[in-house]
């Protein structure tokens, strides 16, 4: 479909057009005017300037009513580029507020390859003419890799050259002295010297993210193209050859053999087939793009150390493809399978059960940058420490998108790497679906907002299991989203989980389908609480659920924010532990006095079908009921909560309000080309 049709949908889920209310809205209406509180009055503050968070996150705290609504356009345009994986990458670059589409190399700048004796010969002349450097003295001929096959190959080698200019212009105005070692250690420890200088921290809001992210499009781009041209044409002979270029080596093996190589991240890895082992080691310099695609085989990918791997973008672009159906092992440390800082990563794998492994800031990770993961389906393993599956630091965008299977999330509780401030024995999981910003208000002020994380998984019975802020969770005004669309789901976590968020943040867990699933948070702020000035949404669709909780949560409110938690069918069971029950429609404050006590404190919970069991004293079937007020004489916005349970329509959209209107298929991709721009032989 034509960008603009995206545009107009990436808009809605960003706050750029007004939302319509669906009409089926009589039980919002009883529960506000229950609480007092009128539907302009549920409203945050949006910040400006370097305080604000991204897009999205602003329009969510603006409007916390449509937060579950612009969470499912963001679902639908995930969805809508599952068959073309570059329609992601651009879903991404938008919420990154870089709104850039490009299409590739233009027809101009590939007329001389495509006019060239031998093609894949002007690419590399292209490429050294740019960067300098040696130009290979031998190629296979014709009879080894054909004309069409030429033309690809050629094709992303301009697409380096165009990313790797859009590269120096995204990270022109760094200082020289940002280099990748001080780049890792600043942001993998989590904290700096505040007299250090340079300062990540700034630099985050130096960098011309349209120009990073049009260098990502164009490569992701290139890749999808070779990777179909090399599916329906691929070469029978067996031949292996490899150059170095000034930006990295080039591999091409078309020989199908099980291979086991040791190297630094290459430029450009083409393997065609077999089982291999991939075992990657520091780079000797600068290591500004790597691109791997891998067609076959039960393959395995090795990193030990922090940003080796080819899916690792640090001042720079990673891109790895699997495109086979075996099953893959990816194990890494830091910064690994999609990990991006002041830069951007991708891993793509088609299908297959595989297994990925790292410590932290991985599987979708990205601060100052976009991360990408794209599982194709499978019965996957995820596992990681901390800041994995979906973590978003400042001026970050990570999706973590898995199609389809039964698969297990984990961010482990130990062993111990980043202790949590809720529970020092556990790691903080920051992950799941987590926008996660820096807060410095009490060192030296330089604060930066989250990004925006997103976990989407397809179908299938999925377990997710993490410790403190994760399974959508937002944190210091970043946005967490996590959007399960279909099966019998578990979700486990302590504190701040599942539809939670701190510190004028957004947290919103869906749960689609029919499922039976089953949610428990053993601590407390977690099954959508909102604390101090957030948005925290968790809706389930259907199913016979069952919930248990510490405290606080359930549709709570904590010290100002809003609130919501819907059931919206099925035969469910509520437990929590703690006897003050701050539950149900809570909207508790630690303490008045202050100009808080004029901001929503909003905490709504509907279960609108089904026999339900409940603990506590005010829930009960087919009743509504309201939060003890502390100033029953002065019906303050900042204490309004309000529950109930009855058969009832859902009165919130949950996703797109209309059909699509240009007769595209559902699924369609958001994005394409235009044709005039790309040139196929």
């Amino acid at each position: 479909m034509p960008y603009r049709c995206a545009a107009r949908l990436l808009a809605g889920a960003l706050g750029l057009m007004g939302l319509a209310q669906p009409g089926a809205a009589d039980v919002l209406d009883d529960a506000l005017a229950a609480a007092g509180v009128s539907r302009p009055a549920v409203t945050l503050p949006r910040a400006h300037g370097p305080r604000a968070g991204l897009p999205l996150t602003e329009a969510m705290l603006s409007q916390p009513l449509d937060a579950a609504y612009r969470a499912g356009l963001v679902e639908a345009a995930a969805m809508a580029g599952l068959e073309h994986v570059p329609d992601l990458v651009v879903l991404a670059s938008s919420l990154l507020e870089a709104e850039v589409a490009v299409a590739g190399v233009p027809a101009e700048g590939m007329a001389p390859l495509l006019a060239a004796a031998d093609p894949l010969a002007a690419a590399f002349d292209a490429l050294a003419a740019a960067f300098g450097g040696p130009r290979p003295t031998v190629l296979p001929d014709e009879s080894v890799l054909a004309r069409p096959l030429r033309i690809e190959i050629g094709h992303v080698l301009l697409a380096i050259v165009r990313a790797e200019r859009f590269r120096r212009r995204a990270l022109s105005h760094l200082p020289a002295s940002l280099d990748r070692p001080l780049v890792l250690r600043q942001a993998l420890a989590g904290r700096s010297d505040p007299f250090e200088t340079p300062d990540l921290r700034l630099a985050l809001g130096a960098v011309d993210y349209p120009a990073l992210a049009a260098g990502m499009q164009g490569l992701a781009l290139a890749m999808a193209d070779l990777r179909a041209a090399l599916a329906t044409g691929a070469p029978t002979d067996t031949a292996a050859w490899e150059v170095e270029t000034a930006l990295g080596r080039i591999v091409i093996d078309l020989g199908g053999r099980d291979d086991r190589r040791e190297m630094a991240a290459p430029l450009l890895l083409v393997d065609l087939a077999g089982d291999d082992t991939y075992r990657f080691v520091a780079p000797a310099g600068a290591r500004p793009i790597s691109l791997l695609l891998d067609l076959a085989g039960q393959d395995r990918y090795e990193a030990s150390t922090a940003a080796d791997g080819v899916a690792a973008g640090v001042l720079g672009f990673g891109l790895q493809w699997d495109a086979g159906s075996g099953a893959d092992r990816y194990e890494g440390g830091d910064l690994d399978q999609a990990g991006a800082i002041l830069g951007a990563a991708v891993l793509v794998d088609e299908g297959g059960d595989d297994r990925y492994r790292a410590v932290g800031h991985a599987q979708a990770f990205a601060m100052g940058g976009l991360a990408l993961l794209f599982d194709g389906g499978g019965e996957d393993r995820f596992e990681a420490l901390t800041q994995a599956q979906a973590s978003a630091g400042p001026r970050g965008v990570a999706l973590l998108v898995d199609r389809a299977g039964n698969d297990h999330y984990r961010l482990a509780a130990t062993p111990l790497v980043a202790p949590s401030a809720q529970r020092p024995s556990v790691n903080v999981s920051a992950g799941q679906g987590m926008g996660i910003g820096i807060r410095a208000d009490h060192i030296d002020g330089r604060s930066l907002a989250g990004g925006v994380g997103v976990l989407l998984d397809g179908g299938g019975d999925d377990d997710y299991e993490a410790s403190v802020f994760a399974q959508g969770a937002g944190y210091w005004r970043g946005t967490g989203l996590l959007i399960d669309r279909a099966g019998a789901d578990r979700y486990q976590s302590l504190w701040y989980g599942q539809g939670a968020a701190a510190h004028d943040a957004v947290g919103v867990l869906i749960d689609r389908g029919d499922g039976d699933d089953r949610h428990e948070a053993e601590a407390v702020t977690s099954l959508a609480a909102a604390h101090d000035g957030s948005v925290a949404i968790l809706v389930n669709e259907a199913g016979n659920d069952d919930y248990r909780l510490g405290d606080l949560g359930l549709g709570a409110a904590n010290d100002t924010g809003v609130a919501v938690f819907a059931d919206l069918d099925g035969d469910d069971a509520y437990a929590v532990a703690a006897t003050a029950c701050r539950a149900f429609g809570a909207a508790p404050m630690a303490a008045w006095g202050s100009s808080a006590e004029r901001v929503i404190g909003l905490g709504l919970f509907f279960d609108l079908g089904g026999d339900d069991r409940y603990p506590c004293d005010r829930p009960a079937e087919d009743r509504q009921w309201r939060w003890p007020r502390a100033h029953a004489g002065a019906p303050l916005p900042s204490e309004a909560g309000v529950g109930m349970d009855g058969e009832a329509p859902w009165p919130f959209a949950t996703g797109p309000m209309t059909a699509r209107s240009d007769g595209a298929p559902k699924g369609a991709p958001l994005w394409r080309a235009d044709p005039r721009y790309r040139v196929r032989p």
